[in-house]
């Protein structure tokens, strides 16, 4: 089997499916012989390792009953409606862009998962939201005394204390100054020339909660 050969059969081959006794036994003997595919391989199987834990650990996961509940007040009440617009078009707009991020770690073949624990590290440069204005964030959350930090976070969404969620992860990013003022923060993009970092708050369930700026 060629390497070329291998590649069209490399992801069925990790996945343990769709491939017969003899196709199986080629690309495993190729493998075996050939460094280079013998790493697609390796990289391969420990994608599908991680998709598959993942999938185990959110197959049952859903909204909890308080945010029905704060849903349901926030619908009732028109003038926090308003002022809930432009944080839920922002969150929905940071949580595309860390999917888009997670997407290009998977790409890279780099999968570590964030830890509360450990220093904060930079991940792939995305284009994604930065500090609001006063007037235009929803509301400052003490996210300190959730997370151990001495700066506050900016909720992106209504109604939810983050003390309450079960647990809580903490994502590094790099915010490109046009993706700042896209989303409606000139003023964090204004005079920058680099990124901008910012820490993410994301919830058990991978929505964004809050953010805060670092730089």
């Amino acid at each position: 089997m060629s390497c070329e050969s291998f590649e069209h059969h490399v992801v069925d081959l990790a996945r343990g499916e769709a491939l017969d006794d003899a196709a199986r036994d080629l690309a495993l003997a190729h493998a075996e012989g050939c460094l280079r595919c013998a790493a697609r391989l390796d990289d391969e199987r420990a994608v599908t390792g991680a998709l598959r834990a993942f999938a185990a650990r959110t197959a049952g996961a859903e909204a909890p009953p308080r945010v029905e509940d704060a849903l349901r007040r926030a619908m009732r009440d028109p003038a926090l409606m308003r002022g809930a617009r432009a944080a839920i078009g922002r969150s929905r707009a940071l949580e595309l862009l860390l999917l888009g991020a997670a997407a290009a770690v998977l790409a890279a073949i780099v999968v570590v998962p964030p830890r509360l624990d450990r220093p904060w590290e930079p991940g792939p440069e995305v284009g994604s939201p930065a500090r609001p204005a006063a007037t235009a964030a929803p509301r400052a959350v003490a996210a300190a005394a959730a997370l151990g930090g001495k700066q506050e976070f900016m909720a992106l969404s209504y109604g939810e204390d983050l003390g309450e969620l079960d647990s809580l992860q903490l994502v590094g990013v790099e915010l490109s100054p046009t993706a700042l003022a896209a989303l409606g923060w000139p003023e964090v993009a204004a005079g920058q020339t680099g990124s901008v970092r910012a820490e993410v708050i994301v919830g058990h369930d991978g929505v964004a909660r809050a953010i805060r700026f670092v730089d």
